[in-house]
């Protein structure tokens, strides 16, 4: 791999995990709170010295929510900038199908919950935040992907491909949450 591609990718790495740590706590209080009161929100992707944690977060799960009655349930997550605020769609990277049918083939671990926010300008909040049920979500979706309905984009940032999935092509009642900036956020639990 070229230097300059390395690099690049570095850059957006650190980048993305800068507006993640700036953001994680409005998306708990304002969001995670509010969906699930009552639970503890554990972040996996701040624990880098419990291993499950670092297991967990490497496929894919970024935080876990432990209900009252000692059931628990993980959500994936992706914060785009605001240079991105205009895409209206979820991206399953390339790199991620593979694991995704195989968990799929196998009965093996998916998140339960796929939580997607559109941070302002400022980096002070969201004008768009969603919370969808991922499995449902990924049983309605990939045989349209197996069966390139929709094509894989390549990622101008040098990191891997991904299919873009517009949110209006999966089913309303699969949304927890949907936040539109100043609209009331809708709660469907």
């Amino acid at each position: 791999m070229a230097t300059s591609q390395t690099s690049s990718r570095t850059e957006n790495f650190r980048e993305n995990t800068r507006l993640v740590s700036k953001m994680q706590p409005i998306a708990i209080s304002k969001f995670y709170s509010n969906l699930w009161p009552d639970t503890k929100i554990i972040e996996l992707d701040t624990d880098t010295k419990n291993k499950l944690a670092l297991i967990l977060d490497k496929g894919g799960t970024d935080k876990l929510i432990q209900f009252r009655n000692g059931t628990i349930a993980f959500i994936a997550q992706r914060f785009r900038s605001w240079f991105y605020r205009k895409r209206n769609d979820w991206t399953l990277r390339e790199t991620e199908l593979d694991k995704v049918l195989y968990a799929f083939q196998t009965g093996g671990f998916i998140a339960s919950y796929y939580a997607y926010g559109w941070i302002n300008k400022p980096e002070t909040d969201f004008i768009k935040f969603k919370v969808f049920d991922y499995k449902k979500a990924l049983q309605h979706i990939l045989p349209k992907i197996l069966h390139n309905y929709y094509p894989i984009v390549p990622n101008v940032n040098t990191g891997p491909g991904f299919y873009p999935i517009p949110f209006d092509h999966i089913p309303k009642d699969y949304f927890l949450l949907n936040y539109q900036g100043e609209v009331q956020l809708t709660f469907n639990v």
